[in-house]
């Protein structure tokens, strides 16, 4: 995101607990929240857009793949220990 986009996430995706914070989010049954906060994104104002922008990169950065592969891992492990 090298333009300072602002991000509209449904509040059902999985990045939605990483991202969220820094989103609009939206409910993906509710046509008209998500043309509200499509709206939003269209005239917010840009030192916004940036500061939520710069916030989505260092999440992003701080979190990338392999944080989200080992947190993967070790709940399925977590849950493999309860079964046996």
């Amino acid at each position: 995101n090298t333009r300072d986009g602002v991000l509209v996430l449904s509040e059902m995706a999985g990045a939605h607990e990483q991202l969220g914070e820094y989103a609009l989010s939206v409910c993906p049954t509710d046509l008209e929240g998500t043309v509200r906060a499509l709206a939003s994104a269209i005239t917010m104002p840009v030192e916004e857009k940036r500061r939520r922008a710069a916030a989505l990169r260092r999440a992003v950065q701080e979190e990338d793949i392999t944080f989200w592969m080992q947190r993967q891992f070790r709940d399925l492990m977590a849950v493999s220990r309860r079964r046996h």
